[in-house]
């Protein structure tokens, strides 16, 4: 297993996961998750071939945000986000960072798929701070959960 970041070569192969997920990526969301692959810092989980990407945005000197997680299909359920987020956690406190926050559809929305994202985020220590709708630059009736982990002292 391999954990790398700016992998800007795998751009394009992290689009085809996320392209590949369409019930957690709409057409609006593929758009600005392509803008932040060039922008933000990249991580790439390989393990023979892509499994899992994140994109990364520091906020200010304390906080920074997931602003893209996703893990390929078939490989989804199998500790591959697990072990990239713990390795960006890692990574981000060794950089002084303090806080990670991340922004997620709310379980207001009844939308499966996502429940298990917020659950997946839960499970890993991070907590529902509120619910935002509508979200700026969200749609209404798609509630924008915001959660937080502490990473650093």
């Amino acid at each position: 297993m391999l954990i790398e970041t700016d992998n800007k070569h795998l751009i394009k192969t992290c689009f085809n996961i996320a392209q590949a997920l369409p019930e957690h990526f709409n057409q609006t969301g593929l758009i600005n998750m392509a803008k932040a692959l060039e922008t933000d810092k990249l991580y790439t989980l390989t393990e023979h071939k892509l499994k899992s990407f994140a994109t990364i945005q520091t906020l200010n000197n304390h906080l920074a945000e997931i602003t893209w997680l996703a893990t390929e299909n078939k490989s989804q359920g199998k500790g591959y986000g697990s072990i990239l987020l713990e390795h960006i956690e890692n990574d981000l406190k060794a950089q002084g960072i303090k806080m990670l926050k991340v922004k997620t559809l709310a379980t207001e929305a009844n939308y499966e798929p996502y429940e298990k994202t917020l659950r997946f985020y839960q499970k890993l220590g991070f907590i529902h701070i509120e619910s935002i709708d509508p979200y700026p630059g969200w749609d209404a009736g798609n509630p924008c959960a915001i959660l937080i982990k502490i990473i650093g002292e």
